[in-house]
């Protein structure tokens, strides 16, 4: 059959062995030749042996047999959006929808290009609102509706998505463990605790809601409940990666450093070559300062996955452990085998800024643009970099990656940062209350809005700002100095 034959190449391929993988998948097209089935599994094959020209053709000869493939069309996205080519993809759905409106894979993926392309969370939501709406009754599409809401940054937003979600369904145990972990996120730990409470007693085998439920016990100050529900996820999956996560996590917390270690070495020797395992006995060593042995895990992760990710932590760890020639020795022949990582090259310079070697951190974020002049990160960052010295090319700099992302709240900031330097105080007041109202929670942006209307001149808004600062508590890092400029404006 042909998930029998989906099961075996996908097993191959995990052998590494894709010539036997390609063979079966000669055999299923021999069998069925309309079928783009075949043509799917090459290209995925193609992907694994990172040959992404091919795997375009093999998805394209997919949707020549079968024009409404779903499969074959979001891997030809998925490229699309992994070169940096949002615009294709978007096309692609655009005109697959008008064949099939009610696509929910299709709606849910013009969110996501909508999100990534700097669209307005209401075009955003409007995608996450017909693709839930076509299958109201299946949680599918509001779990992933979720996630894209939590991918915008606005917990509001995904807490307002869950609470439907669970309306819509009210006994999906899923769907109430996502409501708990929302509410877990705007601070409301009591009903965080009903919400994934009622989960278990739906679904009483759901390690993942007791792991949440472990987490609102912690945010509530009850680390003796925490124990008691990652003890029983333990029970229920002990060898699943994320119930000894979270075991090893709170070994931590509790102070038992070595029996969290231990816990970590043994999910790595029950998990060899997982990278998962390997990456979090990397952070439980350097959870407890053991910088050298993190490293030491981190090469041999690095073998195993040589990504961008790992090898900035590599090189991190390594500067922590003090072994500064060795770290920069590794940085260079990374460089030299991945001359075209932007990422790294933006991760170098920003770790040489926290440094305090400024003339390093521009020089590596110039070659971080030059190879990615889209990386708004990097740009920004630069912006930032350069307020004090050149203020000039941070505003021209500011002004660019908010052009690249107009809805993104530190972008925003950067860009008032670099108006107000520049001598335009308004423009600043302007651009940091819109940073405000993307992200309201942020204390930060407020505070520095409350200044630059200090240095226009409007004492009045500058007070009201501080006000709301001071009436949020004292968790906020930002009260005591917002309390300060209140006694100089003479509140």
């Amino acid at each position: 059959s042909a998930d029998a034959t989906v099961a075996l190449v996908s097993a191959l391929m995990k052998k590494d062995d894709a010539a036997a993988a390609l063979k079966v998948i000669d055999g299923l097209a021999l069998q069925n030749p309309k079928s783009a089935l075949p043509d799917l599994l090459r290209g995925r094959v193609a992907e694994a042996r990172n040959d992404p020209v091919a795997a375009r053709e093999s998805y394209e000869a997919a949707l020549a047999k079968e024009a409404e493939f779903e499969p074959a069309l979001g891997r030809l996205a998925q490229l699309d959006l992994i070169e940096q080519k949002s615009a294709a993809a978007k096309a692609r759905y655009t005109v697959f929808l008008k064949r099939k409106p009610e696509s929910v894979p299709a709606l849910l993926a013009m969110a996501e290009i909508t999100r990534l392309q700097g669209g307005s969370r209401t075009d955003i939501r409007q995608w996450l609102d017909k693709a839930v709406a076509v299958r109201p009754t299946d949680p599918a599409p509001w779990l992933t509706a979720i996630e894209l809401e939590e991918r915008l940054g606005e917990a509001t937003g995904a807490l307002a998505r869950a609470q439907r979600a669970s309306t819509a369904l009210p006994d999906n145990a899923e769907l109430l463990a996502r409501l708990g972990q929302a509410l877990l996120e705007v601070g409301n730990t009591n009903q965080a605790q009903a919400a994934l409470q009622r989960a278990i007693v739906i679904e009483p085998r759901s390690f993942l809601a007791r792991l949440r439920l472990a987490e609102a016990h912690l945010a509530a100050g009850n680390p003796g409940g925490a124990r008691t529900q990652v003890d029983r996820a333990m029970e229920l999956a002990p060898d699943t990666f994320a119930a000894n996560r979270a075991n090893i996590a709170l070994l931590s917390r509790e102070g038992k450093g070595e029996a969290a270690v231990a816990g970590a070495k043994r999910l790595r020797a029950r998990l060899p070559g997982d990278l998962g395992a390997m990456l979090l006995e990397a952070d439980v060593q350097a959870a407890g300062g053991q910088w050298a042995a993190a490293a030491a895990v981190l090469r041999d992760a690095l073998a195993a996955g040589s990504t961008t990710d790992i090898a900035k932590r590599l090189s991190h760890a390594l500067r922590r452990a003090g072994a500064k020639a060795g770290a920069e020795s590794f940085e260079q022949a990374w460089l030299q085998q991945h001359s075209d990582d932007a990422e790294f090259l933006a991760f170098l310079a920003q770790e040489a800024a926290v440094r305090g070697d400024e003339q390093v951190a521009e020089a590596r974020y110039r070659q971080a643009i030059e190879l990615r002049p889209d990386g708004t990160l990097a740009i920004n960052n630069l912006a930032s970099l350069l307020l004090g010295k050149k203020p000039a090319e941070a505003l021209t700099l500011a002004q660019r990656a908010v052009s690249l992302a107009p809805v993104s709240a530190p972008m925003l900031d950067t860009l008032a940062a670099a108006q107000a330097r520049n001598g335009q105080a308004q423009e600043a007041v302007k651009t940091q209350t819109k940073a405000v109202d993307l992200a309201p929670g942020v204390d930060s942006l407020r505070l520095q809005l409350a200044r630059l209307h200090l240095q226009s001149g409007d004492k009045d808004k500058a007070r009201e700002e501080l006000t709301r600062l001071v009436a949020r508590g004292a968790d906020s890092p930002q009260k005591p100095e917002a309390e300060r400029l209140l006694k100089q404006l003479g509140s």
